[in-house]
């Protein structure tokens, strides 16, 4: 798992190593380095021998108690995944965030995707060469729509990503890694904030979470989304809600309203 901040909250963040019993190995890189390492997204390869981590932010700048704005991250660290350590970092400095890194399946040069929150574009990783290729204009969907998380399908062919602030998710044909194409756009509604998303196994259905990040008086990230977790039925070229599934966290507990920012299968 990440760790944005250190300790006070700062960079540097870590890469946390546990067993299958929960238990707390190690935290990667013995010697992290100091020039923003926050990291948020992470993937691997095994049979590459290959992780990446992409830095999102200095979690300790969206507190009130620290002045200024935002120190949003833009760099994608490239690791051993064997000795685990960062052979060398792709800096995208106009990104506002790179807050999630996704390698394709199958890619035998070892190519990924992460996405600009702020600049909108998506863009293709090569690791090995270490360059970031801007190959998708969210902007032509909905300008400052905030593409944040995303997932892949098992065979790389596609990607989907939710966009935060425009209250949509958008499905790429990623066949072609450096000229992906867009299929569908998935409209959950303004203010819906969708950001969490995840496959079902069979990749028949993706589940999407309306909830970012809301810190109340005491930060100042404030995206709160409708609280709502969504089903949507996934074909090869479409994507599209299951109206059977209504799951509110607004009204699902008595104790009150609840934030859902992610799922887990089990």
């Amino acid at each position: 798992m990440t760790m944005m901040g250190g300790p006070a909250g700062h960079a540097p963040g870590r890469v946390a190593e546990f067993n299958d019993k929960l238990e707390l190995i190690a935290e990667h890189p013995a010697n992290p380095p100091d020039d923003g390492f926050n990291p948020h997204g992470i993937s691997v390869r095994p049979e590459l021998n290959l992780m990446v981590t992409s830095d999102f932010i200095c979690p300790s700048t969206t507190l009130h108690v620290m002045p200024g704005g935002l120190d949003l991250r833009g760099s994608i660290r490239v690791w051993n995944l064997r000795r685990r350590t960062i052979l060398r970092t792709i800096q995208i400095p106009n990104a506002g965030g790179t807050i999630d890194v996704r390698l394709i399946p199958g890619d035998s040069r070892g190519r990924g995707y992460t996405a600009g929150m702020l600049d909108d574009q998506l863009y293709l990783i090569d690791p090995y060469a270490g360059t970031a290729t801007a190959v998708f204009d969210f902007g032509s969907i909905q300008k400052g729509g905030w593409p944040q998380l995303m997932r892949m399908t098992h065979d790389g062919m596609r990607l989907f990503i939710t966009m935060n602030q425009a209250g949509k998710v958008a499905m790429l044909d990623t066949s072609q890694p450096a000229h992906p194409r867009l299929l569908r756009v998935l409209d959950l509604g303004a203010g819906s904030g969708p950001h969490y998303l995840r496959l079902t196994e069979d990749e028949r259905r993706l589940v999407i979470s309306d909830y970012f990040l809301n810190e109340d008086s005491f930060g100042k990230v404030h995206a709160e989304g409708d609280h709502k977790v969504h089903v949507a039925r996934v074909q090869r070229n479409n994507l599209q809600l299951d109206p059977r599934f209504r799951l509110d966290f607004n009204t699902a507990f008595r104790t009150g309203p609840a934030r859902p920012h992610g799922v887990v299968f089990k």
